[in-house]
């Protein structure tokens, strides 16, 4: 649902850096995730899907 945490970016290069949280924008069904060890900006990072 809107709010909750659905991934986070860590920072391997800044250990001293706190990992960003990513929560939901909607209410909805997460259908999509990215698998890859490593994203860059831009990058496909989840999807949620709503009932039309």
């Amino acid at each position: 649902k809107k709010g909750d945490a659905v991934g986070q970016v860590h920072f391997p290069e800044k250990l001293e850096r706190q990992p960003v949280v990513y929560c939901a924008g909607r209410d909805g069904t997460l259908i999509g995730r990215t698998h890859k060890a490593l994203v860059g900006i831009g990058d496909f990072l989840g999807m949620i899907a709503t009932e039309m």
